[in-house]
C-alpha cells in the first residue's frame, strides 16, 4: 500500500490560490515596470472578468465540448488553454497579445462560406494561428496556399506536430500549408489576393501597425484582400479605414474587402 502525504500549505489552500496571480504580477513589472503595471492592471481585471463571463456562457459550453471533439476525432491538440505569460516569447508587443482561443469547427465553415468570391486563388493567412487548428480547417477549401503566423515559439512547434498528423476526412483541396513563427507586425504579406483570418488576436497598437502594414502593401499591389475578423474588437479600425469596405457582418464576426 501506497501511502501519500498531506498536502502542506504551501501545496494548497489560499497560498496557492495567490501563486498564479503573484506570478502574472512579477511578470507584469519586469516587462512594464511598476508605473506601468499599475496603469495596465484596470484593463488586466476587464480583461480577466470578460474571459471568465465567456467561460460560463452557454455558447462558451458548447465550444469546449467541440474543441475536445475536434482534438479527439483528429488526434491532435488544439484546446488546452495557454497562458502567454507562460510562454517563452521574444517580443516586444507580448503585452498586447490576447491570449491563446480555438474556433470551432462550425464557426468556421460559416465564416468560410459566408465569403462572396472564389478562394481559389486566394493566399488564406492566419495572424494569431496559435496551435494551427484553422489551418487544418482551411483545408477544407481550395486557398492556393495556406499561411498561419504565430509570435509564440511554443504554440508554433505544437502547430508543426497537429499538420504532421492531421488526416482529414473531407477532401483535401489545398495541400501547401505551413506555419511560421514571426510577430504580425513583421510579416509580410503574400502579393496574390489574400484571405486574412483573425480572432481577435491582439490589443488596437499591434492592430494598428498591421493595418498600416496591409494598407502599404495594397498601395503596392492592389488586389482582392480579404478580412474575416472574428471577435472584431478593434472592428472601428476597418470601418474607419479608406481601404476596405464591410461586406458582411454576424453577432460577432466582420468580413472586409479591399476596395477596387
Amino acid at each position: 500500500m501506497s501511502v501519500q502525504s498531506s498536502p502542506t500549505q504551501s501545496e494548497s489552500g489560499f497560498p496557492q490560490l495567490l501563486k498564479k496571480p503573484m506570478n502574472a504580477l512579477r511578470h507584469s513589472i519586469a516587462r512594464r515596470g511598476v508605473i506601468g503595471t499599475v496603469t495596465f492592471l484596470p484593463l488586466a481585471v476587464c480583461r480577466i472578468t470578460h474571459r471568465q463571463l465567456r467561460r460560463l456562457s452557454p455558447t462558451r459550453l458548447r465550444s469546449g465540448r467541440a474543441d475536445a471533439e475536434f482534438d479527439v476525432q483528429f488526434g491532435v491538440e488544439t484546446c488546452r488553454e495557454v497562458e502567454l505569460r507562460d510562454l517563452h516569447i521574444q517580443s516586444d508587443n507580448l503585452v498586447h497579445g490576447q491570449g491563446f482561443q480555438s474556433t470551432t469547427h462550425p464557426d468556421f465553415r460559416t465564416l468560410m462560406q459566408a465569403i462572396p468570391t472564389d478562394l481559389t486563388n486566394h493566399v488564406f493567412v492566419d495572424l494569431g494561428s496559435g496551435k494551427g487548428r484553422t489551418l487544418m480547417m482551411a483545408t477544407e477549401f481550395p486557398f492556393a496556399q495556406i499561411i498561419g503566423v504565430e509570435f509564440a515559439r511554443e504554440l508554433h512547434d505544437v502547430a508543426e506536430r497537429n499538420l504532421s498528423v492531421f488526416s482529414a476526412p473531407w477532401e483535401i483541396r489545398c495541400n501547401d500549408v505551413k506555419s511560421i513563427c514571426a510577430d504580425a507586425t513583421n510579416f509580410e504579406f503574400p502579393a496574390s489576393n489574400v484571405v486574412l483570418y483573425m480572432y481577435n488576436p491582439f490589443d488596437r497598437p499591434v492592430m494598428e501597425q498591421v493595418l498600416e502594414n496591409i494598407d502599404q502593401s495594397l498601395a503596392q499591389s492592389p488586389r482582392d484582400f480579404l478580412v474575416v475578423y472574428n471577435n472584431p474588437v478593434q472592428g472601428d479600425l476597418f470601418l474607419a479605414s479608406s481601404r476596405f469596405d464591410m461586406l458582411e457582418s454576424g453577432e460577432d464576426w466582420m468580413i472586409f474587402r479591399s476596395k477596387v
